[in-house]
């Protein structure tokens, strides 16, 4: 699929101040058209069964909310949520953290996944030159742009110091929500979350905070929830 640029974004973008210059895309770009609640949803490369049954059960729920979904492609709960995203007909935004043409896009075993997300009206976009390698510095400038890009961040699990952290973080920056899922206290992947609610960020308490928060958004934007 041909790779596009463009240098208008929508709303959610043009209003962080670190905004990129240029985003390049392949796929439906229509998805950026400010008609959808954009929900960025993050954890760790490797999740805890816990971690995969509650991204399973928030995904499942969203289904039928005018909702798109946003993560990193990466491995775990990244590709988990693009996955269920597909199964559940809900569109879906993979930013990768390297460049998005096939010969560089990682990682190289989700290759697949990204096809599959553009077979399925999806996206792939990122700041980055299409031929970019993924580096140590590529990963924060892409958590950035997830944050950014969503109305809403949630938080599955995260270790103590994680690149889900830093998209929480910055997603606080831009004064966006996070809700955080709570955790065992014994657990490494919950650390980040259970800290994250302890500094104020909502917790997912049951299925009715999601759609609180859900409401609360559409009102705020002026976006229905109604697919």
């Amino acid at each position: 699929m041909k790779t596009n640029s463009i240098t208008k974004f929508n709303t959610l973008i043009e209003n962080i101040p670190d905004k990129p210059k240029k985003l390049f895309y392949e796929g439906n770009i229509d998805l950026l058209n400010n008609t959808h609640i954009y929900i960025c949803i993050v954890g760790p490369r490797r999740a805890s069964p816990y971690g995969i049954q509650a991204t399973e059960h928030i995904i499942q729920y969203l289904k039928d909310f005018n909702v798109v979904t946003v993560s990193g492609a990466a491995y775990g709960i990244d590709g988990l949520v693009h996955s269920l995203s597909i199964k559940h007909g809900i569109k879906t935004v993979a930013i990768p953290g390297s460049g998005i043409s096939d010969d560089f896009f990682y990682p190289r075993a989700h290759l697949d996944l990204k096809h599959e997300i553009l077979d399925h009206g999806g996206l792939i976009i990122n700041e980055f030159e299409p031929d970019t390698r993924s580096s140590l510095w590529t990963f924060p400038v892409r958590n950035r742009l997830m944050a950014g890009i969503s109305h809403m961040t949630i938080v599955v699990e995260a270790e103590e110091k994680s690149g889900t952290l830093i998209t929480a973080n910055l997603a606080a920056d831009y004064n966006r929500d996070i809700l955080a899922v709570p955790g065992n206290i014994f657990s490494r992947n919950s650390y980040g979350t259970n800290e994250l609610i302890n500094k104020g960020a909502k917790i997912f308490v049951n299925i009715e905070s999601l759609r609180e928060m859900l409401v609360e958004i559409g009102e705020r934007y002026g976006i229905s929830l109604n697919t």
